[in-house]
C-alpha cells in the first residue's frame, strides 16, 4: 500500500439551510494524528505502523518526501519523524519549516511553547553574559556536523540504521578568541571549534535524546560543560504539569561527563517558589532557575559579581528604566554646590552597579536635609569605597 503524505483535505458538504460548507476528512492512520483526530491508543499505534512502512518501503518513502520542496538528497531522513510540506517532528531537520513535536500521547503539536520562550530568554542572557565579558561567542541552534566515525562509534543511527550526521544543539558558547563561522555552522572535523558549552532544553519528547544520545555525543566531543534545562510545562485546570529542572554536567575522566552535586533547590512551603542554581566554569558564575509560582514561566538567570544582583534580559530592562529615573532625580534635588564631575560619578557608579534598592526614599531625604545628601546617598569620600562584595544566594 502506498503511504500518503500527511495533509489533510476538505470536502464541501450543505448546512442545514443550505449553504456549502467545507469538511475535514476522516482521519486514517496514514497521517500523523492531532488532539480530536482519535484517541491516544490509536495515535500511538498508527505512529508505528508508519514508521514499521517507512523502514519497510524506504523507495516509497524516499518518493514521497521528493514531493516537499524542502527535501535535500544529503540530510539523513529519520524513519521515526514526520516530514510534511512545512512542518516536521525532527528536532535536528535545519530547514525553514515548523517544528512539531509529539507529546506522550502520540498527538503531534506545535513545538512546546514554554521551551521556545525559555530558549529565548536563556540565548539573551547568554549573549548579555558574555558580552559584558568580551566579544559575543553564543551560537542559537547552530547546526552542529559529527565526525562520521564519531557518530558510529557511538551508534548514533536513525530508526533505519543510518549514521547520524548531524545535531542541532539548542545553544553552543564557543572558546574564547574563537573564530566566529560566518554561518550558525560547526565542523569539527574540518577545524571549526569545539565549544565550551552545550545548552539543550527538554521536554518528555526530547528527554531520552538529550539525556543519553546527545550527553554521550558532546562528552566525546570534549565539550566541557554541558547544561540540561527542563522549561516544565503550562498548567492546565488542577493538573500542575511538570517541573522545571536544571543540571549541570562537566568533562571528567575517561570521556564521560559527570553530573554536578545536586544543585540548590529552594522551595518555600507553599511550593510556589522554586530556584534551582548551579555553578559554570566556563560561564564562570552562577546560573539559576528562578519561577514565581507553578503558573509562571521560569526566568534564566546568571550572578553579576560586579552589580551584586541576578540579572537576565527583563530585569535589566527594568533596572535600566529605575536608573535612568534615579539619575534624573538626582540631578534636580542635589544643591547647588555638588560639583557637575561628582554628580557623573555618581551616575556612573548607578549606570555600572545599579541604584540602592531604596533609591527614591533616599532622594526624597535629600530634598528635605540637602546639606546632608552625601550621608544620604552612600556617597564616599575621594580614595574611599562602599562597594559591596557579597556573592549569591541572597535575596535579590
Amino acid at each position: 500500500m502506498a503511504m500518503t503524505t500527511n495533509v489533510r483535505t476538505d470536502t464541501q458538504a450543505p448546512s442545514s439551510d443550505g449553504r456549502v460548507e467545507p469538511q475535514q476528512e476522516p482521519w486514517d492512520w496514514h497521517v500523523a494524528a492531532r488532539r480530536g483526530d482519535t484517541d491516544a491508543v490509536t495515535a500511538l499505534a498508527a505512529r508505528a505502523r508508519r514508521i514499521a512502512w517507512r523502514l519497510a518501503h524506504p523507495d516509497a518513502w524516499r518518493a514521497e518526501l521528493e514531493r516537499c520542496a524542502h527535501y535535500d538528497p544529503a540530510y539523513v531522513y529519520d524513519e521515526v519523524h514526520e516530514y510534511d510540506f512545512d512542518w516536521t517532528t525532527d528536532p535536528d531537520y535545519p530547514f525553514d519549516v515548523h517544528h512539531n513535536a509529539y507529546d506522550q500521547d502520540g498527538f503531534v503539536c506545535p513545538e512546546h511553547e514554554w521551551h521556545l520562550f525559555l530558549l529565548a530568554r536563556m540565548f539573551s542572557a547568554l549573549c548579555d553574559l558574555f558580552n559584558d565579558i568580551e566579544v559575543v561567542r553564543v551560537l542559537n541552534k547552530p547546526d552542529l556536523y559529527i565526525p562520521e566515525a564519531l557518530g558510529k562509534a557511538l551508534g548514533l543511527r536513525t530508526a533505519g540504521g543510518r549514521s547520524k550526521e548531524m545535531v542541532r544543539p539548542d545553544v553552543l558558547v564557543l572558546p574564547t578568541g574563537a573564530r566566529l563561522p560566518q554561518t550558525r555552522v560547526l565542523r569539527i572535523a574540518q577545524g571549526d571549534p569545539v565549544p565550551e558549552l552545550a545548552v539543550e532544553i527538554v521536554s518528555p519528547t526530547s528527554r531520552d535524546q538529550d539525556f543519553d544520545d546527545k550527553l554521550r555525543l558532546y562528552a566525546a566531543l570534549g565539550i566541557r560543560e554541558y547544561l540540561v534545562c527542563n522549561a516544565g510545562s503550562r498548567p492546565k485546570g488542577d493538573d500542575l504539569g511538570w517541573a522545571p529542572d536544571l543540571r549541570l554536567f562537566r568533562q571528567p575522566r575517561d570521556g564521560m561527563y559527570e553530573q554536578m552535586d545536586a544543585p540548590d533547590l529552594v522551595r518555600t512551603d507553599d511550593g510556589d517558589f522554586l530556584t534551582i542554581t548551579v555553578r559554570s566554569e566556563v560561564c564562570g558564575t552562577e546560573l539559576r532557575l528562578h519561577q514565581a509560582n507553578p503558573r509562571t514561566l521560569s526566568q534564566f538567570q546568571w550572578w553579576d559579581q560586579g552589580q551584586d544582583r541576578w540579572r537576565d534580559p527583563e530585569t535589566d530592562a527594568r533596572m535600566e528604566e529605575r536608573t535612568d529615573t534615579a539619575i534624573a532625580m538626582l540631578h534636580r534635588v542635589l544643591p547647588d554646590d555638588a560639583e557637575p564631575a561628582l554628580r557623573e560619578r555618581i551616575a556612573e557608579r548607578w549606570r555600572a552597579e545599579g541604584p540602592p534598592e531604596d533609591v527614591i526614599d533616599r532622594l526624597l531625604d535629600v530634598q528635605l536635609a540637602p546639606r546632608e545628601w552625601r550621608s544620604l546617598l552612600d556617597v564616599p569620600l575621594d580614595g574611599e569605597s562602599n562597594h559591596n562584595d557579597q556573592g549569591p544566594g541572597r535575596t535579590h
